[in-house]
């Protein structure tokens, strides 16, 4: 028999937050699958890699294959989020990077946007579906 992991996440920001913003968004999407999902895709470009190395599953290769295709995902982003909001792709500058458990992640201040480029503008995502080939897929299990 094949063990699921129960998950319970309970949070209730005050709706004028940033969190509460981004909470109701993703509450409001068509089923609870997709917003499932899209949720489980922002956790899997920033922490599977690091997940999968210390359960120890993923052997040295894999791992960066793994690192590989989520840095690709968030790029995409990236450039969904220039394209949908207009903004030009600055010079690339080298950012140190911090460990969470030495340095507590600030609050991030969130600006207000008033409304998305015409569907037509939004760039397709045709790489994201290769990208996701090496993760394995969502399963609702009881959610």
């Amino acid at each position: 028999m094949t063990k699921q992991l129960d998950i319970n996440f309970r949070f209730r920001p005050l709706l004028s937050t940033p969190d509460g913003i981004l909470l109701n968004y993703l509450k409001k999407q068509e089923t609870s699958i997709i917003s499932h999902e899209m949720i489980l895709k922002a956790l899997r470009a920033f922490w599977l890699p690091e997940a999968y190395q210390e359960s120890g599953k993923k052997k040295r290769q894999e791992l960066k294959k793994l690192a590989q295709n989520m840095i690709l995902v968030l790029e995409e982003q990236a450039n969904y989020l220039r394209t949908v909001f207009d903004i030009e792709r600055q010079g690339i500058s080298p950012v140190p990077v911090q460990m969470m458990s030495q340095v507590p992640v600030p609050m991030m201040q969130m600006r207000q946007i008033q409304s998305p480029l015409p569907e037509e503008e939004v760039i397709s995502h045709e790489l994201e579906n290769d990208v996701w080939q090496s993760v394995q897929t969502f399963d609702p299990g009881g959610l």
